[in-house]
């Protein structure tokens, strides 16, 4: 007990002779100053897609269109759109019904549809964690 009492007594003599610390009279923005300078750093600019799936993107597109190009068939893909259109009042109704679009026209806006919104999805998404496009 009674080296309890002295080590409380030389535990208080200590105390007493040091003071609290008091902060900086700029200490806040001292502080303030070094969050703004670690939110600064982390604004750096991230792409939303990383390279790998960029690359797997274009491999695929450059297979999409390798197969659509060799097992379509020629002779349709030679139709000249344009001398069926008849750029008169009333082109749309008389010759709407008469343009045949082939396939690969069809799958290439399909596929740009496509691409347009997953892209989308991923600014929205983007947007969403950061609060900017930044």
């Amino acid at each position: 007990m009674d080296e309890h009492k002295e080590l409380e007594k030389l535990m208080d003599k200590i105390f007493d002779a040091d003071q609290l610390d008091l902060p900086y009279t700029d200490f806040t923005a001292q502080v303030l100053q070094r969050i703004e300078a670690q939110q600064k750093e982390k604004l750096t600019y991230r792409p939303l897609l990383p390279k790998w799936v960029f690359f797997g993107i274009v491999v695929l597109v450059m297979a999409f269109v390798y197969i659509v190009f060799e097992f379509t068939d020629t002779s349709m893909s030679q139709v000249d759109y344009f001398e069926s259109i008849d750029f008169s009042s009333s082109w749309i109704t008389e010759n709407l019904a008469t343009l045949n679009f082939s396939n690969s026209l069809m799958y290439g806006v399909l596929a740009l549809g496509l691409f347009i919104c997953i892209q989308a999805k991923l600014l929205n998404r983007s947007i969403n964690r950061t609060g900017s496009l930044a």
